[in-house]
């Protein structure tokens, strides 16, 4: 599922032919008004807050993109309850050997 703001960078007939070609379902919200996607923003000021937070040693400005991928890619690779303890990168990618691979290094941590 997608939503976007109906702000016009997503809106064209190839954009509709992917998402159908895909499967991929999508809404629009009204432009605007970020409250109506409160996941995405949510996970925005998350990034946000995560790369500050790498950032605090009064590193340059050039480290900003990278203390906010750092932050992503493990995030992405870290189990979570909303998928019932699964790898967000496993479930989009259906790649079952990230799953368990990070399996395994969860439990050689948590022993």
């Amino acid at each position: 599922m997608i939503r976007d703001d109906n702000g016009g960078e997503f809106i064209g007939e190839e954009y509709y032919d992917f998402c159908a070609e895909h499967g991929i379902q999508w809404q629009h919200t009204e432009p605007h008004e970020p409250h109506q996607n409160n996941v995405a923003e949510h996970t925005n000021e998350e990034i946000v807050a995560r790369a500050t937070a790498l950032v605090q040693a009064k590193l340059p400005p050039s480290f900003w993109s990278l203390a906010a991928s750092a932050y992503i890619y493990t995030s992405n690779r870290t189990p979570t309850s909303s998928l019932g303890g699964g790898i967000p990168y496993a479930h989009w990618t259906m790649d079952v050997k990230v799953q368990s691979q990070t399996e395994v290094q969860t439990r050689t941590f948590e022993n």
